[in-house]
């Protein structure tokens, strides 16, 4: 998967709506330093710790933990286990493990 349809897969499960005029963020879930717009023309979630920690936030919110020490990054409960070191920085391998789980996810959510 590429990192564009990843971001998009990740703004959809932030539950952002694709418009005309870019990436709608309805309920406003990013909090994004010298900002007030809530639509976006590109989706940052690779580049932008403002826009990922939403992301972590969302999950933690889902009863999962989330944990960031050094280059690892490691999302649990007691259905899902995920340790992430792909090498890099520590913005990538946060990226990559909020990927996996929100694939691992979405695949859930269409077995129930």
């Amino acid at each position: 998967m590429t990192t564009l349809n990843e971001n998009k897969m990740i703004a959809e499960f932030m539950g952002f709506q694709h418009t005309p005029i870019g990436w709608f963020d309805a309920d406003e879930l990013l909090k994004l330093p010298n900002t007030t717009d809530n639509t976006f023309d590109e989706l940052r979630f690779d580049v932008d710790w403002n826009w990922l920690i939403g992301v972590v936030d969302k999950i933690e919110s889902l009863g999962y933990d989330v944990q960031i020490i050094l280059d690892y990054c490691t999302i649990t409960n007691g259905d899902y286990s995920e340790t992430t070191q792909i090498g890099g920085n520590k913005i990538h391998n946060v990226y990559a493990a909020c990927v996996e789980f929100i694939e691992w996810y979405n695949q859930l959510k269409t077995i129930n």
